[in-house]
């Protein structure tokens, strides 16, 4: 595992943000960098994905190309092509510490979620400066051509560069033989002087020009594998950083990210920190009972709920049935409420015979904590007296109602 999450923090160097997007509620779940940093550690989840990318877009996009993307960048034109075409592309310049980047936007459906879609911005400015430089280059060549005036060996087709190079060898020592021969007649023109320029921009095209094709022909080479090596990052990253079932992040971005936290206890940066920690139950009785599959789509239900009352901080899958929540910021200065309003809704659930989620909640205490395995801990006791108390009201209502 952690060779393969060294191999896909190398590919997701270049890449701006990824977005995990569901389509049904326009929530989505945001991997950014600052200011294009080597790895893609900023989370930030939200609503309404495609008015947010919109309105952030009048602030970040290159005027110029700003009708453009509002134009095309909309639910309907996007899964339009994705459904004909497989993938949904969009290139654009957006504006990177005030200057110009050429960036290009991808968007896929996700095969196993086909209402969720994965949208990978890429900073390809480097690939298109290339481009650029290319295009220029063959400028360049085809004006020397026209003023080398050898437009009639420019229209053979079908030759090889040897044939080319004996026929511009004949060609130019021709053309020179018969201007010095026309210079002994008059030899006050500079005919010699323009035999010489004729021959030299003739072997210049011929000969120059065929190393820049071999050149141009490895630089394209050189942006197709740059290309699937982005194709392959989303796959890549999907696989190490996000749950294949639910979505939410993995049990390796929790190990990572724990240990960058770890880090800054260390350190003394960490202030505000807290951990809530998630148990799905009857899990077993619903796998023993109702199959696997009918399992898997009350452990998704479980981390839909979860991440709908904690939509501001990572949702990660730690195991089968369990989950976490590392709050930060806002959320961790309203998790009591969060928390109140979440247990509410499992007691809700049980009620009507919906997915029951137990919780449980602890905080850094400065004091005593050395990493977050110590808050963790306490949180998982806090759980299972929750998921405790769940049973005993369920047993107290199933009293009232006999």
């Amino acid at each position: 595992h952690f060779t393969y999450s060294r191999i896909a923090k190398a590919l997701s160097a270049d890449f701006v943000g990824i977005y995990y997007v569901n389509l049904k509620n326009g929530k989505f779940i945001e991997y950014s960098s600052a200011a294009l940093a080597d790895e893609l550690e900023v989370e930030r989840h939200g609503t309404d994905f495609f008015g947010s990318s919109r309105r952030k877009a009048r602030k970040r996009l290159y005027s110029e190309d700003l009708e453009l993307f509002l134009d095309s960048f909309t639910e309907g034109n996007i899964l339009c092509q994705i459904d004909s075409q497989g993938a949904y592309t969009l290139s654009y310049r957006l504006l990177i510490d005030g200057e110009p980047k050429y960036v290009s936007l991808k968007a896929v459906r996700i095969k196993t979620h086909p209402d969720h879609i994965i949208v990978g911005v890429n900073n390809v400015d480097a690939q298109v400066r290339q481009k650029e430089a290319l295009e220029r280059m063959n400028q360049e060549r085809i004006l020397f051509m026209m003023v080398s005036v050898y437009t009639f060996v420019a229209k053979a087709k079908n030759e090889l560069a040897a044939k080319r190079l004996r026929r511009t060898v004949v060609l130019s020592g021709a053309g020179m033989a018969a201007l010095i021969v026309v210079q002994m007649y008059y030899p006050m023109m500079p005919l010699y002087s323009m035999g010489f320029l004729f021959s030299s921009s003739l072997l210049h095209s011929f000969v120059v020009e065929d190393e820049k094709e071999e050149q141009r022909r490895e630089l394209e080479e050189t942006l197709r594998r740059e290309q699937e090596q982005i194709r392959e990052l989303g796959s890549a990253k999907k696989k190490i950083y996000t749950d294949p079932l639910t979505g939410v992040k993995s049990k390796q971005a929790y190990i990572e990210d724990e240990e960058k936290l770890n880090k800054k206890i260390r350190s003394g940066l960490v202030k505000e920190l807290g951990v809530v920690v998630f148990d799905v139950n009857d899990l077993k009785s619903v796998n023993d009972n109702l199959g696997h599959d009918t399992g898997d789509i009350y452990i998704y239900t479980a981390s839909m709920m979860i991440s709908e009352f904690f939509e501001n901080s990572p949702v990660y899958r730690i195991g089968g049935d369990e989950f976490a929540v590392i709050l930060e910021g806002g959320d961790y200065g309203n998790r009591e409420k969060l928390l109140a309003a979440f247990d509410h809704q499992s007691e809700e659930n049980q009620r009507s015979g919906k997915v029951v989620v137990a919780s449980g909640m602890a905080v850094f205490k400065k004091e005593s904590d050395r990493k977050i395995r110590d808050i963790f801990e306490r949180a998982d006791r806090q759980m299972y007296l929750r998921k405790s108390e769940l049973k005993k009201l369920h047993r107290q209502e199933e009293a009232v109602n006999e």
